[in-house]
Parts: C-alpha cells; sequence; structure tokens
C-alpha cells in the first residue's frame, strides 16, 4: 500500500463512496496488516472490513440479503495493495431480502415547499414534510434524503443514478415499508408522485409469514350429530377427517348436514341430527 491510495465502492447500488489509505493510520503502510487495513476501511458508513482465519482482509456490506451488493471501482487506486483484480471488484448478498422502493423518477424533483407524504417502515408510521424547497425550486436526491432521515434514521440514501431508495432496517415478515402519498382533500402538496413512490414503487413486503387463522362468526350453532353407538365414527369432510366420540355430538352447519358422509350415518341409525 501507498499513502494516499484509494478505495472506490458502491454498496447497495448507492453513490460511490471513497476510502483513502493514509501513512498516519499504519505503523508502516508499506507493509500494512489486514487488521490495519480493516480499521480503515471500517471507518466507511456502508462497508465493514475484517479478517478471516486466513489473515485476509474482508470487505463486507453493512447491509445483508439478497438486495445487498458490493462494486468496487477498477479504477481505484488501492486494488494493488490489496491484492485485488479488476474481475474481483462485485459481489452481491444472499438471502431474506428486506423491504425495499425505489422511487421512479430522478433528480431534480419539483418538490413544493410544505409538501407531505407519510412514509410506514416495519411499523412504524411517520409524516414528512419538506419545509422549503431549492431556491429554483427543485431538490437533488442527497437533499431528499436528508429530509427523510431527520425522521427515519439510515432509511434513505441516493442512488447512483439519482433516484431516492428507501430500504428498511430489518430482514424476515416484520421488513415493510410503505410510501403514503399526502392529503389530496387539503391544500398541502404531496411530495410521493414528485419523487416516483407511486403505484408498486409505494409499497413493498418482499417475505410474509401468515399465522394460521379461524374466524369465529360468533353465531350459536343450531345443529348437532350425534353419536348413537359406543364408539367413535370418523366422517371424512373436504376439508379432513373428524372424529366423533361415543355418545358424542359435533356441531355441524345446514351444508354439512346435507353431506352424504352424514346421510349415510342417518341411514345407517349410527347417529341423529339434534336442533
Amino acid at each position: 500500500m501507498r499513502d494516499g491510495d484509494q478505495l472506490v465502492v458502491s454498496v447497495d447500488g448507492g453513490p460511490p463512496e471513497t476510502i483513502t489509505f493514509l501513512d498516519k493510520d499504519f505503523q508502516r503502510i508499506g507493509a500494512a496488516t489486514a487488521e490495519e487495513l480493516a480499521r480503515v476501511v471500517s471507518g466507511s458508513e456502508w462497508l465493514a472490513g475484517s479478517v478471516d482465519p486466513d489473515g485476509a482482509l474482508v470487505l463486507s456490506t453493512l447491509s445483508r440479503g439478497g438486495h445487498s451488493s458490493l462494486a468496487i471501482d477498477p479504477a481505484s487506486t488501492a486494488l494493488v495493495g490489496l491484492g485485488l483484480v479488476a474481475t474481483e471488484g462485485r459481489a452481491f448478498g444472499s438471502g431474506l431480502r428486506p423491504a425495499r422502493l425505489v422511487g421512479q423518477k430522478t433528480e431534480p424533483f419539483l418538490v413544493a415547499a410544505g409538501a407531505e407524504m407519510t412514509i410506514a417502515r416495519d411499523g412504524v408510521r411517520r409524516k414528512i414534510t419538506f419545509g422549503r424547497a431549492a431556491a429554483d425550486g427543485s431538490l437533488t436526491a442527497a437533499q431528499v434524503c436528508d429530509v427523510i432521515n431527520v425522521r427515519f434514521r439510515r432509511l434513505a440514501r441516493p442512488s447512483r443514478d439519482g433516484r431516492v431508495m428507501l430500504t428498511s432496517g430489518k430482514l424476515g415478515p416484520d421488513s415493510s415499508l410503505q410510501v403514503i402519498a399526502g392529503d389530496q382533500s387539503s391544500a398541502t402538496a404531496d411530495a410521493a408522485r414528485p419523487l416516483g413512490f407511486v403505484g408498486v414503487a409505494a409499497s413493498s413486503h418482499p417475505s410474509r409469514a401468515d399465522p394460521a387463522r379461524i374466524r369465529c362468526s360468533g353465531e350459536p350453532v343450531a345443529l348437532r350429530l350425534v353419536n348413537l353407538t359406543s364408539g367413535p365414527i370418523e366422517i371424512n369432510f373436504g376439508t379432513g377427517a373428524v372424529t366423533v366420540p361415543p355418545r358424542g355430538a359435533l356441531p355441524v352447519s345446514p351444508v354439512q348436514a346435507a353431506d352424504r358422509a352424514i346421510q349415510r350415518l342417518l341411514q345407517r341409525g349410527v347417529a341423529r341430527l339434534a336442533g
């Protein structure tokens, strides 16, 4: 490594970030250790450095999951000292994906002063208000992200092509994002549409894990199928098998009472319907 060598990276499709290796950060930069390099890399906002069991430097995104990505500019002067060739400069994460939204429009954004929208991240909902616009009435992606991140820490960042990206801080079924337009019935301007958060770009819930649910109607069941025998009776409905205990009763609906399986039991005299 040499004093002033630079590593230029793009994490998760965001704008380039430059990591500079300076002589003061090492005991001897020409013989830099993996641990020293890792400390410098870990000063990045979006990247972490570590040392693997074989003593090699590992560059890892702070984000996890299928949306995470790391791209190194092949013109970075630090590649030689780090032992990287140009073809090794791209990596992608794997596994669950956090909720992520990317606005459909690119900067500059014509967002009116006082415009509002609401963002719901992982179940937490907050209103975003753009207090003032630039002199020409437009905002950059970085300026938009600054406004959003006041309300949600590290939620928004610019993309490499000037869009606004929102990424949930969680993985799994609790990870969700929704952008809700400003109230159209009021005089307040909407901020969601000028940023391109409309349609499919306004909601993300990539990993669902819904519980099993049974809805109770609350209406008393009038019919019961009574087992007249001293042994259990198994009835096969379309939704599965149900066992009626000896001398027991089973609540049934009128539709179930007309089922052929129950009608056969009634015809054989082993069961009866009671209302």
